[in-house]
């Protein structure tokens, strides 16, 4: 029986993968790990499976986020949030 994991954005997985290999997305693999099938499929112990799950959320993030900024003037950008900028080009190398 496959028990349900806590998410950390709380909202509903759209479960549509059965394989990891299937998932196209990040969400689609945060899901898939935040909804206890790595465990199940024996990909990922259960005792880290929702931290890889958060990892494939912070990637989503982050890359929505680097989105955004290119629609912005980056220059400006780093002028007014310079250590935000910092952290950003950190976290995406």
């Amino acid at each position: 029986m496959m028990r349900r994991r806590e998410r950390p954005d709380l909202r509903e997985p759209e479960i549509k993968a059965d394989l990891f290999c299937d998932c196209e997305t990040d969400i689609e693999r945060a899901d898939f790990f935040a909804s206890g099938r790595a465990h199940d499929t024996g990909i990922v112990s259960e005792i880290i499976e929702n931290e890889v799950a958060r990892a494939f959320f912070a990637r989503h993030a982050l890359r929505m986020l680097r989105e955004w900024i290119r629609e912005i003037d980056w220059q400006q950008f780093i002028t007014e949030y310079p250590e935000i900028a910092k952290e950003i080009d950190y976290l995406w190398k």
